[in-house]
C-alpha cells in the first residue's frame, strides 16, 4: 500500500475534497453555510469523520482526527529493556 500524503488543515482537507459543495454533499451538512463555518472555526463536525477519511484515503490522503475534534489515541509505551 503507498504511502497516504498527510494534510494537516481543515482548507487542505477542504480542497482535495473538491471544495466546499463537494464537501457538504460528502457530509449531507444541511447547507454549504455549515461546511464553511466548519473551515472557519478549523474544526470539522465529528460525525463526518469516518465518511471523510474514507474519501481522503481513497485520494491518497491522510488527515489527523483532531481536524474533527476527535483525540488521537497515545502512542504505546516501548519497554525499556535492562
Amino acid at each position: 500500500m503507498a504511502k497516504l500524503t498527510q494534510l494537516d488543515s481543515v482548507e487542505q482537507v477542504t480542497a482535495v475534497l473538491g471544495g466546499v459543495g463537494a464537501v457538504q454533499d460528502l457530509t449531507q451538512a444541511a447547507s454549504s453555510q455549515v461546511v464553511s463555518n466548519w473551515v472557519a472555526r478549523g474544526r470539522f463536525a465529528h460525525h463526518a469523520y469516518l465518511v471523510m477519511t474514507k474519501a481522503l484515503e481513497e485520494l491518497g490522503y491522510s488527515a489527523p482526527p483532531e481536524l474533527w475534534g476527535i483525540t488521537a489515541p497515545a502512542e504505546p509505551a516501548t519497554a525499556s529493556s535492562p
